[in-house]
């Protein structure tokens, strides 16, 4: 995540998360490097815990030139590249739509468009590894805009729902969930067996969920 220092007339240090991801700093101005260093030590799990939800409240998906979205954890930054023809690329850092059409709502929707195949390719490829590592087969899938869960295991008719909002946070993030929801269809509830189950096939189950918590 970056982080901005600003340096101000202030009787003490301050965090903030803007909703673009970015962390403010805000020190006296005459504060030491390590009396900064200190302070970010002792605020790092706050950081961590507000972070994220911070984030989740901009993914709007305001597709214009320089504006940052998150996908499997990292920032991305829109380029929009007028082209002949449409297609979208990621490349280190950056997003670069290239299109026929400049204009904000034909550019939005190109790229929804391309958002949506992309999260549902990578959760079907994730979902597809750990169903053959852990035997298990669902019937369905289905991918909605969950915001109290980020997963949903329907046991009796073998179907899980993950949250469109997963596809933001980190890949391993994402494996957890769905080995989280895939245990469910042997252990319906969150018995010890359900985490042995887990904890045999990810021993860093908990870890990867340490700064999140809805997990169904």
């Amino acid at each position: 995540m970056e982080i901005i220092e600003v340096r101000k007339k202030v009787k003490k240090m301050t965090l903030r998360i803007k909703k673009d991801g970015r962390v403010i700093l805000t020190v006296p101005l005459s504060s030491s490097r390590k009396s900064i260093n200190d302070f970010l030590s002792q605020s790092k799990e706050w950081l961590d815990k507000n972070y994220t939800k911070s984030i989740d409240k901009t993914i709007i998906y305001n597709v214009v030139d320089d504006t940052p979205i998150y996908i499997l954890g990292d920032m991305y930054i829109f380029r929009i590249i007028s082209s002949d023809s449409n297609r979208i690329e990621m490349t280190q850092g950056f997003i670069n739509i290239y299109t026929k059409d400049i204009s904000y709502d034909y550019v939005s929707k190109l790229f929804l468009k391309w958002f949506k195949h992309f999260t549902e390719t990578t959760y079907k490829e994730i979902l597809s590894n750990y169903m053959n590592m852990v035997d298990a087969d669902i019937e369905k899938l289905r991918i909605k805009k969950l915001t109290a869960t980020y997963g949903i295991c329907y046991t009796k008719r073998k179907e899980i729902v993950l949250s469109s909002l997963l596809i933001h946070k980190p890949y391993k993030f994402i494996e957890a969930v769905v080995l989280h929801e895939l245990t469910h269809l042997k252990y319906p509830n969150h018995q010890k067996e359900f985490y042995d189950e887990i904890n045999k096939y990810m021993p860093d189950y908990k870890e990867r969920l340490k700064h999140y918590t809805n997990v169904g």
